[in-house]
């Protein structure tokens, strides 16, 4: 017990000495130096790790908000939120229609590895014009990316336009008629001007907000509209009768924005005749729908050379067809053709099938960047063409 106790102090004198030998010889200002430095370098590095950590954070939000504005969606319309409990930032904007929601993800997300991010999941929901987007960084410490993205009721301004033409449209006290005239997007209707209660029927066109063009019985009619023959427009006729058949048609159907041949393959073979019925047709600021085209049509040439804005049918469609894939198939193609070429011209007369396959068929149409318009949206119009 003694020997424990003469122990104990032998070291503990031995401690103070060397401790007494430090201070005397001033070590211990060094090591407080080495503490400090130590001290210093350790906040430099959380301070040099917070500045990256904040440098990350600004390049990936401002790379993900370039991307939105090309999308067409402004920083206004984009919320950003940085979550404290689970350190993630968090997006939510909503994009216009007009383009796929595939193509969307993908434009939206291509860039962000050069902010040293990565795709860690993406899964939409049942409605598939909402998604969600996670994002991850390959670095440690990086906060995580979540994007909500939904479809906003705009269009992108390059969405590409079809227009949907109801020929020889007449009011008919039924489900067909109502579903035509009820449908919530542009749609066209041509109405034969001579036909029984087709000044009525132009009226209630106008008021369901649906754009008219005349259809005028032209020389020669095929089998199915022979009942229009003693109205139809002949090549032998003189020019005052052509221009008063013209100046009855207008007055029958004062809301039309153009004007289109009913069947008249010889009139639009004849470069007089159709000088008259362009001339008096720039008169009254109307548009010319050919249809159909003939090898021999002058029509388009000489709408071109007068300045009359005109157009001509991309797709006639069956709509009379009993299978509803067969209209549905049409308008599918007619989509790949307005993609390729801007804007696409669909005719069809008024049947259920037809109205059927455009309810079922718009939000495919939508989420696959077709935009419905009026005819008059995409007309060409040879006079702006020309000044640039």
């Amino acid at each position: 017990m003694r020997l424990k106790t003469v122990s104990i102090i032998f070291v503990t004198a031995l401690v103070v000495l060397a401790i007494l030998l430090v201070f005397r010889a001033g070590y211990h200002r060094s090591a407080v130096n080495e503490i400090r430095s130590l001290l210093a370098s350790l906040l430099q590095n959380n301070s040099q790790q917070g500045q990256v950590t904040r440098k990350t954070t600004l390049k990936i939000e401002n790379l993900l908000l370039d991307r939105f504005e090309k999308l067409e969606t402004p920083r206004a319309q984009v919320t950003i939120r940085h979550s404290l409990e689970d350190s993630t930032i968090k997006f939510e904007a909503a994009i216009p229609r007009g383009k796929p929601i595939e193509w969307i993800i993908w434009f939206l997300c291509s860039p962000v590895g050069r902010a040293g991010y990565r795709v860690a999941d993406c899964f939409c929901e049942k409605d598939p014009s909402r998604c969600t987007i996670r994002l991850e960084s390959v670095r440690p410490g990086q906060p995580a990316v979540k994007i909500k993205l939904r479809q906003s009721q705009r269009f992108f301004s390059t969405a590409a336009k079809m227009a949907i033409v109801v020929s020889d449209f007449g009011f008919a006290a039924n489900a067909t008629t109502v579903d035509f005239l009820s449908f919530p997007e542009p749609l066209t209707v041509s109405v034969v001007s001579t036909k029984k209660m087709s000044t009525w029927t132009a009226q209630i066109a106008n008021e369901y907000r649906k754009e008219i063009v005349i259809l005028l019985p032209m020389e020669p009619l095929t089998a199915p509209y022979r009942q229009y023959s003693s109205e139809a427009l002949l090549i032998h006729y003189p020019p005052d009768k052509i221009r008063m058949m013209l100046t009855s048609a207008t007055e029958s159907i004062p809301y039309f924005a153009g004007l289109s041949n009913l069947c008249g393959t010889l009139v639009l073979d004849d470069s007089n005749v159709m000088k008259i019925i362009l001339m008096e047709l720039k008169k009254k600021h109307g548009y010319f729908l050919i249809d159909p085209v003939s090898p021999k049509s002058v029509a388009a040439s000489v709408a071109r050379t007068l300045g009359v804005p005109y157009r001509t049918i991309e797709i006639s469609l069956d709509s009379t067809a009993s299978c509803d894939t067969v209209v549905t198939d049409t308008l599918h193609h007619a989509a790949m053709i307005a993609h390729k070429t801007g804007s696409v011209v669909v005719q069809g007369r008024a049947t259920t099938q037809f109205i059927g396959a455009l309810r079922s068929q718009l939000p495919f149409l939508q989420r696959n960047g077709i935009r419905l318009v009026y005819l008059s949206e995409i007309v060409h119009h040879p006079e702006e063409k020309g000044r640039k």
